[in-house]
């Protein structure tokens, strides 16, 4: 038996107002997302001027399926590079611990992401600014001792500039800087070049390091002075 008029004027009346309401709520959710969304890109344009320029990936979630199969899933927030482009990113990653290659990877800038991840994250994001401060303080401390190996190396070879010529293999070799050096066709390369390429290492590698620890102190006085503030 098909509803009376009343019933069918009533529901429709119902929907109506239903309707509306959510319309209400929808702008004040998307009025919040906005907010949430202009903090984040505020802390972002921070950690950008910062030149950081190293990822960092923290744990939000984590299950392991360990009864009945091997299947994991994981969520973390991060700084890293997505695109072109370094910002706060959240990623979720679904794999199978015995097929290693398998893993499959979903990866947002932090505003990009889904709703519910973007709340999930936002919690996390001092811990984040933690593991930043971790990583840039280790990577200060590797760059300083590749800098005391490349100022060794620079002045082992500086004490045989007595020499006209170094003897260097036919194959490519590594210097314990990272370049690489070529020997010439006859075997030999001349010592001023070999000199300059060492040298010149060295006060890259300096530079960097002096960078990085610069960075890092930044990036402590900042969050030191946003935790005064609360």
């Amino acid at each position: 038996m098909p509803p009376s008029n009343s019933a069918f004027d009533s529901e429709i009346e119902r929907v109506s107002a239903s309707i509306k309401k959510l319309s209400v709520f929808a702008t004040d959710l998307n009025n919040a997302s906005d907010e949430l969304g202009k903090s984040i890109s505020s802390i972002e344009t921070v950690l950008q001027s910062l030149n950081i320029g190293i990822a960092t990936w923290i744990v939000m979630y984590s299950e392991h399926d360990h009864r009945e199969s091997s299947n994991y899933h994981q969520r973390h927030i991060g700084y890293s590079k997505v695109g072109n482009r370094w910002g706060i990113s959240l990623r979720s990653i679904h794999g199978n611990s015995d097929q290693p290659g398998e893993e499959s990877e979903e990866c947002w800038l932090f505003n990009d992401a889904p709703r519910w991840l973007r709340l999930e994250g936002i919690g996390k994001i001092p811990d984040l600014l933690d593991g930043l401060i971790t990583i840039t303080v280790e990577t200060t401390e590797k760059i300083r001792s590749k800098t005391a190996e490349a100022n060794n190396l620079a002045k082992a070879i500086a004490q045989a500039a007595g020499k006209n010529t170094v003897r260097m293999p036919a194959a490519p070799i590594k210097s314990t800087v990272g370049g690489t050096m070529m020997a010439g066709a006859t075997g030999t390369t001349p010592l001023e070049k070999v000199l300059e390429v060492a040298i010149g290492n060295a006060m890259q590698v300096q530079q960097d390091g002096r960078e990085k620890i610069f960075n890092a102190l930044a990036l402590k006085a900042a969050k030191d002075a946003g935790k005064g503030k609360k």
